[in-house]
């Protein structure tokens, strides 16, 4: 299962065991657009960047949708067997797809075409994206390299090599200058986009490392693993990594809020959890799965969590508890009596939450 926001953070995509994707609304005010066609299993579902469609990946099964549900499916066949991951391009035009037959293929989101496959992986590939100007791609395979390739299929790709397992995550800064990698050998390697020189290996792990990921301005990086931590690294290698520890079990993803100023997890001991990037301060713990989470992400504004858990429940967490007060004032029309205060926050001193309307005026303690 997975769960993710659109762009503008106004809905959500769900994948489900069942076969179906939804699309919900965040406002809640409509049912939700089933997207059906496949009989069980959709292993994923993300957003384009401007929120129209939806792309879904089950088996060897590629679909692209309008979000709203409008209209026939785009069907894109051809890969013989698993899509372990799919996405757009930045524009929307393309979409790439990774597939336990060892290729990834670019296609025309439209379907128009036959797909550019790109080859020459010597196992399954585990995952695949386009850099941020959607002209290169670079793949990740249980071969132990990564390759970047144009997208169009032209020329050589160029290979990254160094591992010593399975390279489970690859995925381009920013700027498209350099990659990094999380593999099965327990480390993460920051290398140069065209394959010059060596790459940054980032040690210290005790288990795979699950997923890999820069921060948006590419200083850091930061690192899930198996060994039920996560880090954060300098993405030059130096100074030693903030260690977040907590979790139970393995944690299976780690990303940055879009300021890079936190961290959200999710992990196989069915929380996550979102953390100061420096390891400041405890972190906020997101319980309420019975199951292992399987993914967690942040919504662009970094005000809620999003979580997808191998029940097939998708949790949205809200973050930013002023939301929740700015309702509360509007629904109540006013601020907590003296009473109410001092049932509910008992030895504080009394102050206005709704900065709207007036205090609760002064109570006598005569009889």
């Amino acid at each position: 299962m997975s769960a993710t926001f659109s762009v503008d953070g106004a809905r959500v995509v769900t994948a489900s065991w069942d076969g179906t994707a939804r699309v919900w609304s965040m406002d809640g005010r409509s049912e939700p657009v089933e997207l059906r066609g496949f009989e069980r299993g959709m292993l994923s579902a993300t957003f384009g960047a401007d929120g129209e469609r939806v792309v879904t990946a089950l088996d060897g099964t590629v679909r692209v949708w309008s979000a709203d549900g409008s209209g026939a499916s785009v069907e894109l066949r051809g890969h013989e067997a698993r899509v372990m991951s799919v996405s757009f391009s930045g524009d929307g035009a393309s979409v790439v797809t990774a597939s336990q037959d060892g290729t990834a293929r670019v296609w025309s989101a439209d379907g128009r075409g036959e797909p550019v496959v790109l080859s020459g992986h010597g196992g399954r590939v585990m995952s695949a994206s386009f850099s941020k100007d959607g002209a290169r791609v670079v793949t990740a395979s249980e071969d132990g390299t990564a390759r970047i390739w144009s997208a169009d299929g032209r020329g050589e790709p160029v290979v990254l090599r160094g591992h010593e397992r399975a390279v489970r995550s690859a995925s381009f800064s920013a700027d498209g200058a350099r990659v990094v990698t999380g593999a099965d050998d327990r480390t993460a390697r920051v290398w140069r986009a065209d394959g010059s020189g060596e790459p940054v290996v980032l040690r210290g792990h005790e288990h795979a490392v699950r997923s890999a990921s820069f921060s948006e301005d590419g200083a850091r990086v930061v690192t899930s693993s198996e060994d039920e931590t996560a880090r954060v690294w300098s993405a030059d290698g130096s100074g030693e990594p903030v260690v977040l520890r907590g979790h139970e079990g393995g944690v299976v993803s780690a990303s940055f809020s879009a300021d890079g100023a936190r961290v959200v997890t999710a992990s196989k001991d069915g929380t996550a959890r979102v953390w100061s990037s420096d390891g400041q301060d405890e972190p906020v713990v997101l319980r309420g799965s019975r199951a292992g989470l399987m993914s967690a992400s942040f919504s662009a504004d970094g005000t809620q969590v999003i979580t997808a858990s191998e029940d097939g429940i998708a949790r949205i967490w809200t973050l930013d508890t002023s939301i929740h007060a700015r309702i509360a004032c509007a629904h109540a029309g006013r601020n907590f009596t003296r009473a109410e205060w001092s049932r509910y926050f008992p030895g504080r001193p009394y102050r206005k939450t709704c900065q709207q309307w007036p205090a609760a005026p002064e109570t006598s303690n005569t009889r």
